[in-house]
């Protein structure tokens, strides 16, 4: 036997245990995978998380453990509220999740699946919905000053600001580094510094109100569709709204353990029969390592032209 003819046997064995396994297994060990990748990063938690993650990977028996997961959720909102005040949001979502993966475990086993997909439907609907009503209630967001920002100065936003944004790599080298003047300006010792010019473009400003109005609408697309509860119908549509925004949203920014997250709950709610939907959900999470591998600019650089003739004619 060739050693393409095994890959591509080996390939067809995850292929079919991705895409026909048991939904609560695929979700705990996907959830298990991302704790690994991008789990809390304080020593005191990271270590037990990590062996834990391997133990519940290797083990089935003990990955479908309530008690397993309540230790896990535990350390992570343990860790969530000693750094409550540089935390990222997203960690508290995480050990709301496995919160749930805990008390899915607790329930009858026929029951498990309905458990575990309300529960991700309430969590995602409930994180977009004050999501959204934030952004609409901030005016430094509506005006599109917040991503304007984040593109000048933030380095996730750097291949978006240059391929699609049109700035030059030495102008948003020169902006971070205003920013953090400004930062140690607050410092006692510091000499104050009121404020900053970034440098900018016009195509910046096109962009972000672009980034601004579609944020405002895919996420509040994906609240509406996870808190109506609704039919088969509902759920293809929940699944396919979060399969749109993880696309596009982590291309630009990849912050990937927000992104795996919301990819796990919209897949543990995908209907079972619809396969392509589910692998369509997983072709994107591979895509999004793709990004942060440096692919990004090459999909970027793709639109670069595009998005130029679109500002041209603005």
């Amino acid at each position: 036997m060739s050693l393409l003819t095994r890959a591509e046997e080996l390939g067809d064995r995850i292929a079919k245990a991705l895409l026909t396994g048991s939904m609560v297994d695929l979700s705990r060990t996907l959830t298990l995978v991302m704790l690994l990748m991008s789990g809390p990063k304080g020593w005191y938690v990271r270590t037990p998380l990590i062996l834990l993650a391997i133990a519940g990977i290797i083990l089935p028996a003990v990955r479908s453990s309530a008690g397993f997961w309540f230790a896990i959720a535990m350390f992570i909102l343990a860790h969530d509220i000693v750094s409550w005040a540089e935390v990222d949001n997203h960690k508290w979502l995480m050990g709301w999740w496995c919160l749930a993966m805990a008390l899915t475990a607790l329930a009858p086993q026929k029951t498990q699946l309905k458990v575990l997909q309300t529960n991700a439907r309430l969590l995602l609907g409930l994180c977009f919905a004050f999501a959204t009503l934030w952004k609409l209630l901030s005016a430094d967001y509506m005006d599109s000053t917040f991503f304007k920002w984040e593109l000048l100065t933030d380095k996730r936003f750097r291949d978006a600001s240059h391929y699609v944004g049109g700035m030059e790599k030495s102008d948003l080298r020169e902006n971070r580094k205003l920013e953090s003047e400004l930062k140690k300006s607050n410092r006692r010792d510091a000499e104050p510094l009121d404020s900053v010019t970034l440098n900018s473009v016009p195509r910046i400003d096109l962009l972000a109100l672009g980034m601004t109005w579609w944020t405002i609408f895919i996420e509040g697309l994906i609240a509406l569709f996870c808190l109506w509860p609704g039919d088969r119908i509902i759920a293809i549509l929940r699944a396919l709204v979060v399969l749109v925004f993880a696309a596009t949203t982590y291309m630009l920014a990849p912050v990937l353990g927000f992104g795996w997250m919301v990819i796990v709950m919209g897949l543990t709610q995908c209907p079972e029969q619809h396969r392509k939907l589910r692998a369509g959900l997983l072709l994107v999470l591979g895509l999004m390592y793709l990004y942060r591998l440096k692919l990004g600019p090459m999909f970027l650089k793709t639109a670069e032209v595009g998005f130029a003739e679109i500002a041209r004619f603005y």
